[in-house]
C-alpha cells in the first residue's frame, strides 16, 4: 500500500547499469524541507552493489543526481583566504559567502535547510525512521553538488551524539536513468533549472573564439592589396559644361579579387560627385560605382577650420580576370575651378566595414548564449535559500 502511495519511479529490486557498473535499487526515501510554511519534497533511491557498496539517485523537482559518499578529509573551506583546518575538514568564507572545496574544485553555498524523512520504502543500511531530521547544507559547482548532513540523536543514557556525512552528487539526465534501468514509462521531463544542472552551451563561446580568430587571420592574409593602375586626370573649366567624362588607359585585373577605386582631389574646395564604370574590354560589360565627396575650409575668429574629405574609395565586387578600363563622369560643385584628380585602382583591399559586419554576425551567437546563460543562472539561484541569484556571475562548470 505504501509503495502504491509513493509510486517510486524506479521500481525496488530493479537493476540499473551505468556503463559497466550495475546497481540494484533496494530502498526509497521521501524527504522534505519547509520554507515559508511550504513543504518541498524529493525522493532518494538507494542503490547497492556487493563490491562497490551504496550510492544514491536523488530526484528533486524533476532533476536527477547520482550521489556517492565522500571522505570528510577531502573537504576544504576557509575564511577570507585564511585556511582553518581541523582533522576532518576546514572552513573558508569567500566574497561574503561560505564556499567549499573538494579535490581542487570550488563549490558555492546554495542552500541551508533542515530535512525531514516523510516515508521509507525498502531496507536501508542504517536505522531510519519517519520524522528523522537532519541539518543539510548544499554547495554547487555544476554539474556537481556537495552536501553535508548533520543528524543528532540521544542514546539510552541521554547523551547526544552527532553524525556528519558528506556526499558528492553529479547531475544525470532523465534519458540516462531511463536507459540504465530500461524503464517502460517515460520519466517526467525536467522543469526549470536544477541546482547542479550544467549549462550545456558553453561550446558556443569556444566556436565563437575560433571563428573570430579565423576571420582575423583571413582578414590579415587578405590585406595584402595590390596596386593595379594609377593615373592623374586634369579637369579644366569648359564653357557651358558642368560635367566632364574621362576614359583611362587599359589595365589587367586578376580574377576573383575585389576592386577598389580611390579618387583623390588635392585642391578640392566644395563638393564633387563622381559616377563611374569598370568596363571589361572583352565583352563591354560594365560594373557601375559612384561616390560623393566634399571638403571645405576657412578661417574664423583667427582659427582655421576644415571639414569633409578630399579622398573617397569605391568598391566593385570581384571580376573575372582580364583587361579593363575606367569610365569616370565628374560633376564638381564649382566647375569653373580647375581640379587635379588622382585615380588609383587596387585589388584585394580589406573592407573594414565588411570585416566588422562579419565579426558582429559571428558574435551574435556567443552574445545570445551569454544572455541565455545569465537567465539560466538567475533561474537556478532563485530557488536557493540564500535568495535570488545569490551566486553573482555564471558558475564554472565542467565541459560536457
Amino acid at each position: 500500500k505504501l509503495e502504491e502511495e509513493l509510486r517510486p519511479l524506479i521500481p525496488l529490486g530493479s537493476i540499473g547499469k551505468f556503463g559497466d557498473d550495475e546497481r540494484t535499487c533496494i530502498a526509497m526515501l521521501r524527504r522534505s524541507v519547509t520554507f515559508d510554511e511550504v513543504d518541498y519534497f524529493w525522493d532518494e533511491y538507494l542503490l547497492y552493489h556487493p563490491r562497490d557498496g551504496f550510492e544514491w539517485l536523488v530526484h528533486s523537482d524533476t532533476h536527477w543526481s547520482r550521489v556517492r559518499a565522500v571522505n570528510p578529509g577531502d573537504i576544504e573551506m576557509g575564511v577570507s583566504g585564511v585556511h582553518l583546518a581541523s582533522e576532518s575538514f576546514s572552513f573558508h568564507m569567500g566574497s561574503g559567502r561560505e564556499s567549499a572545496g573538494y579535490k581542487g574544485k570550488t563549490f558555492k553555498l546554495f542552500q541551508i535547510a533542515t530535512g525531514t524523512v516523510r516515508a521509507v520504502l525498502g531496507e536501508c543500511y542504517w536505522k531510519v525512521s519517519v520524522g528523522e531530521r537532519a541539518d543539510m547544507t548544499d554547495w554547487i559547482a555544476p554539474p556537481f553538488i556537495l552536501s553535508r548532513e548533520v543528524s543528532r540523536s540521544r542514546n539510552e543514557q541521554g547523551v547526544e551524539a552527532e553524525e556528519v556525512n558528506w556526499s558528492l552528487g553529479e547531475y544525470i539526465t532523465t534519458s540516462e536513468i531511463e536507459s540504465a534501468f530500461s524503464l517502460q514509462e517515460t520519466l517526467p521531463a525536467p522543469a526549470g533549472v536544477g541546482p547542479n544542472q550544467p549549462f550545456r552551451h558553453k561550446r558556443v563561446y569556444i566556436y565563437g573564439i575560433i571563428l573570430s580568430v579565423v576571420l582575423c587571420v583571413l582578414a590579415l592574409l587578405g590585406a595584402r592589396s595590390r596596386k593595379v593602375y594609377e593615373t592623374t586626370l586634369h579637369m579644366q573649366p569648359l564653357s557651358g559644361q558642368k560635367t566632364q567624362v574621362f576614359f583611362t588607359d587599359k589595365f589587367e585585373l586578376r580574377g576573383w579579387r575585389n576592386v577598389c577605386v580611390t579618387v583623390d582631389c588635392p585642391n578640392l574646395q566644395g563638393s564633387m560627385g563622381i559616377e563611374g564604370d569598370l568596363v571589361h574590354d572583352a565583352d563591354g560589360k560594365m560594373q557601375p560605382f559612384a561616390t560623393w565627396m566634399g571638403f571645405w575650409s576657412g578661417v574664423e575668429g583667427g582659427e582655421s577650420w576644415s571639414e569633409g574629405s578630399k579622398r573617397e574609395s569605391m568598391f566593385v565586387s570581384a571580376q573575372p580576370p582580364g583587361t579593363y578600363s575606367l569610365r569616370l563622369e565628374v560633376e564638381p560643385e564649382k566647375p569653373n575651378q580647375p581640379q587635379t584628380i588622382i585615380v588609383k585602382v587596387e585589388q584585394g583591399v580589406t573592407r573594414v566595414r565588411t570585416f566588422l559586419v562579419a565579426l558582429v554576425l559571428l558574435l551574435i551567437a556567443p552574445i545570445g548564449t551569454a544572455a541565455y546563460q545569465m537567465w539560466f543562472e538567475q533561474q537556478r539561484w532563485k530557488n536557493s535559500s540564500l535568495g535570488a541569484f545569490a551566486g553573482s556571475g555564471a558558475d564554472e562548470e565542467e565541459e560536457d
